[in-house]
């Protein structure tokens, strides 16, 4: 099977997407604002969903090692359904 690829666009677009982090005195959290433009409808960042990828293709860790490992070292709550903080 042959697929053709469309060619790029001549012309990209670069576009600058600032967050501002602020601490609530009411929740005792940091409060991140939040962008639709870099991932639509996602609640975890690229880097976090590429290195996700990464551990269950490459290394072959099953939902459950990946979260744990998650858990671990980036303190945040992964389940099939989204992340938590």
């Amino acid at each position: 099977m042959v697929e053709d690829i469309a060619p790029p666009e001549q012309k990209t677009t670069v576009s600058e997407e600032i967050t501002h982090s602020k601490w609530c005195p009411k929740c005792k959290k940091i409060v991140c604002s939040r962008t639709e433009k870099a991932l639509p409808g996602s609640d975890i960042g690229l880097n976090a969903t590429i290195e996700i990828a990464y551990l269950w293709v490459m290394s072959a860790l099953s939902l459950p090692k990946i979260q744990d490992l998650v858990r671990s070292f980036q303190a945040l709550e992964l389940s099939t359904a989204g992340s938590r903080r």
